[in-house]
């Protein structure tokens, strides 16, 4: 006997194509324990002892998948076997309306639903996978953005727009955990505007606060703090930012999100300097220093 449980799904679809191939008769049954909401306490290890009361169970493979479910392969089985077989784990089970839950297949005239069946739930084991590395990445992200935010100078958060105001020439940061895109955008920027660059978000918050930024360029995903958690502690900080969004992948959900949660903008990378410039034009405190100028040149040019 046969028993798989790690990477079932994976496994059993590759069985599957095998099968086609070169035993395209043969049976499977199906059981949908997932369907079940009280299993038996030990019900796995129960199960493996009702296959080995069946005869020639040997010859039997078993696939128990992550979600309970269980497929059974008994090769060389005739049809007539495999009902035997059923009954008598049916009747071992103790479960209320067993037989309702179980499936049996040919493979050659099922594979497709198979097939289908393994992608499915090898779907929700990477989607489940993803969860739990997200919220993890969240908690971190979070941990870091609570510590960093109370290491801050209260008075110089006060101060940002007083600052901002007496600045002349305009301050673009760029908060980016890789050096050549730094290095890229400076190298793009730095002779008509002040650049300023942070390797990672926790230095950036306290780089914001600094220096007070009229336009900050976030990669969205920075490996402390992330893009989503950056704007929202941006905003605590300081709520009039303009910050616009880089990000290597055209992920539309968490561009979405990063809108919604403030930023003004995206650029894709890799980004052309005449996109960089557009949104750097946009600026509200760039747009006030330029009318603010206009209103000097008038009246002095009314003085006259």
């Amino acid at each position: 006997m046969i028993v798989i449980t790690k990477n079932a799904e994976i496994k059993l679809e590759k069985e599957l194509k095998f099968l086609l191939k070169n035993y395209p008769k043969q049976l499977c049954l199906y059981i949908r324990l997932s369907d079940i909401k009280d299993i038996p306490s030990g019900f796995q290890e129960n199960f493996l002892e009702m296959l080995h009361d069946i005869p020639e169970s040997y010859r039997a493979q078993i696939y128990f998948c992550n979600d309970n479910d269980i497929f059974i392969f008994m090769f060389e089985f005739m049809k007539r076997q495999f009902v035997d077989a059923l009954k008598m784990i049916a009747t071992s089970a103790k479960i209320p309306q067993f037989l309702d839950h179980v499936t049996v297949y040919c493979v050659k005239n099922n594979y497709e639903e198979m097939v289908r069946i393994c992608q499915e739930k090898n779907k929700a084991i990477h989607d489940e996978t993803l969860k739990h590395q997200e919220e993890k990445r969240r908690k971190i992200s979070d941990q870091n953005v609570v510590n960093t935010l109370a290491n801050l100078n209260s008075d110089s958060v006060k101060a940002i727009p007083q600052k901002r105001s007496i600045r002349h020439k305009p301050l673009i940061q760029i908060i980016d955990d890789d050096q050549l895109s730094r290095t890229l955008v400076e190298n793009v920027l730095r002779h008509d505007y002040s650049v300023h660059l942070s390797k990672n978000g926790q230095t950036g918050l306290q780089d914001y606060v600094e220096q007070i930024p009229d336009v900050v360029f976030l990669d969205i995903g920075l490996p402390d703090i992330g893009g989503h958690e950056m704007l929202e502690a941006l905003s605590q900080i300081d709520p009039d930012h303009y910050v616009i969004m880089f990000s290597g992948r055209r992920d539309k959900t968490n561009l979405l999100k990063a809108l919604r949660l403030g930023a003004q903008g995206f650029v894709g990378k890799p980004f052309t300097r005449d996109k960089l410039i557009a949104y750097i034009n946009r600026s509200p405190f760039l747009a006030d220093n330029v009318n603010a100028s206009s209103e000097t040149q008038d009246a002095s040019a009314t003085l006259k």
